[in-house]
């Protein structure tokens, strides 16, 4: 797996469409799997946040690794600590880590803790 040196994070406002927000952070480069082992959503409006694999930056999902409906005001955060030997789930080369929201609601914040192996 990774070390401790290898971690990185995004944050982001999402833009609540139905294509999903671009993260900026690319495609899993090749050879490479992109494990995300943190995360953080807050809704200051009720949202549906779905994160998983899409074929573009800011594109459907083409499946869905986490699905968590929120209500105003929610934030969630998981797991309670970091642990580089077990991820929440995985993307694979060359495939974009995902999000889609609720269409409209363009307000929910979200910080992901990943890395690249």
């Amino acid at each position: 797996m990774g070390n401790i040196y290898d971690l990185k994070t995004v944050q982001k406002t999402l833009t609540g469409a139905d294509a999903g927000t671009d993260l900026g952070i690319g495609a899993v480069p090749d050879g490479k799997t992109r494990h995300v082992v943190w995360m953080k959503l807050y809704a200051p409006s009720a949202n549906m946040v779905s994160i998983g694999p899409s074929d573009g930056a800011a594109a459907a999902l083409t499946s869905i690794k986490d699905k968590q409906g929120l209500g105003a005001g929610d934030t969630i955060a998981y797991p309670d600590s970091i642990n580089m030997d077990t991820c929440l789930f995985s993307i694979q080369e060359k495939s974009f880590l995902g999000v889609v929201t609720t269409a409209g609601v363009t307000d929910t914040e979200l910080t992901l803790v990943y890395f690249d192996a």
